[in-house]
This record gives C-alpha cells, sequence and structure tokens, in this order.
C-alpha cells in the first residue's frame, strides 16, 4: 500500500485507470459521476457497507459507488468532487492485525517480512485517518460496531449531512444474514485466520512498531471523537 502518490491524486487516478483499464475495479475509482463513496482502510467494514447499501438501493447501481481504493488520493478525490462520502474506520489493532492474517494466511514469510508489512500499514493506518479528519467537515465517518451493527444510522447520517434520500438498510438479523450469504470468504468470519491473528498481533505490539503504533491509536481515538 504504497503512499508516495497520495499527494497527487490526479497522477494516482491515471496510473490506477491505466492499472485496472481491463478490470472491473475501474468502476470503483472514484469520478465526479459518481453517487456516493463508502470507503475505508482495509478490513473496517468497507465490503459490508457496500453490499448493505446496495441491498437497500436497488435503484443505484454498484458501479455508481466509488468504494475499496483504501487510499487517502481517492478521499482527496471524493472531497474535491463534492461526493457524498462515508468514511469506514476500527481500532487500529484489529484492522492491522486482521488485514494481516488475510495476506499472509496463504504465504508463509519470515517474521521480518511480516514485522514490515505490519509497521507500514500502522504507519499509513495513522497517515490516512489524520488526512480524513483534516477533511471531516466534508464527509461523515462511521466506527466499525455501528457500520456493522447500525448501518441505517450511516444513511441517515448520510442523507442529513448531503441532501440525499438514500433508502435505509433495515439492519435485521435477517437482512444482514443476507448480506453474509451472497458475500466473498474475506467479508465472513474465518476461523482459518483466527488462528493466525494472535501472531500477527506480537507484530502489532512490538517494540518495533511502537512509534507508529501510538500514531495510530492516536488517530483512532480523534476518530471517536468525530464518528457520527
Amino acid at each position: 500500500m504504497g503512499d508516495a502518490l497520495d499527494a497527487q491524486p490526479d497522477l494516482w487516478h491515471l496510473t490506477q485507470v491505466f492499472r485496472f483499464r481491463n478490470s472491473r475495479v475501474l468502476r470503483k475509482l472514484v469520478t465526479p459521476e459518481h453517487d456516493l463513496v463508502l470507503e475505508g482502510f482495509p478490513r473496517c467494514g468497507n465490503s459490508f457497507a457496500e453490499r448493505a447499501f446496495v441491498f437497500a438501493n436497488r435503484r443505484v447501481q454498484a458501479w455508481a459507488i466509488a468504494t475499496h481504493a483504501h487510499r487517502v488520493a481517492q478521499v482527496a478525490l471524493a472531497v474535491r468532487y463534492g461526493l457524498p462520502t462515508a468514511i469506514f474506520f476500527r481500532e487500529p489493532d484489529k484492522a492491522i492485525t486482521s488485514l494481516a492474517a488475510l495476506h499472509f494466511a496463504s504465504r508463509p514469510s519470515s517474521d521480518q517480512t511480516i514485522q514490515r508489512f505490519v509497521t507500514d500499514k500502522t504507519e499509513y493506518y495513522a497517515k490516512y485517518h489524520d488526512f480524513v479528519l483534516r477533511q471531516r467537515d466534508a464527509l461523515i465517518v462511521s466506527e466499525f460496531a455501528t457500520t456493522t451493527k447500525n448501518f441505517g444510522k450511516v444513511v441517515d447520517a448520510l442523507n442529513e449531512k448531503f441532501g440525499t434520500e438514500f433508502a435505509r438498510f433495515s439492519d435485521t438479523p435477517e437482512d444482514v444474514a443476507e448480506i453474509f450469504s451472497t458475500t466473498k470468504k474475506h467479508l465472513s468470519p474465518s476461523p482459518e485466520r483466527d488462528l493466525i491473528k494472535d501472531r500477527m498481533s506480537e507484530f502489532y505490539l512490538s517494540a518495533t512498531n511502537a512509534s507508529a503504533r501510538a500514531r495510530a491509536e492516536g488517530s483512532y481515538a480523534r476518530l471517536l471523537e468525530a464518528a457520527i
């Protein structure tokens, strides 16, 4: 998750358009024509939010939602275009250890490689959310529990802030079960990943990661104050 182009969102967008020119991912890169933006750091409820929104808003085509870039540049462009934007966040230890578990579940790697990955993601967690906080007047932020257990509140907040009329997700057990039943494996809980999360947590809590961890946890505390 390199960040060299975050300061140049237009250039970042061009590189991504070229990279995904033959992929369905292309439709998820933000443009002024999108209806809304649902974004966040990885493993923060992004997939659930996208699917819950589409489930409740059948008139909004999936291609009209910019999502899953997980990059500062995508948020910067969303703000520039004035699009209805929701950013989803989660405790850094849970987001980062879950991301590391997903990444390394099927690729055995050295401790050095894992530590470098975890520290890079922890540093980007802080950078990503510090940028989001600077833009908080132009978007809404939703904590993981709200996103996954009370998504109707997210839709209400979008409608109130942006004057939209999106349909509210009902958050009933039946509708939530429907979301999980029609999604890919990475959205649902995984016993296999859970087995290695404790090991990933050791890298997150390591002395090597102390400085990055302090910044990430500081960002998380400020996000809670700004959350809907």
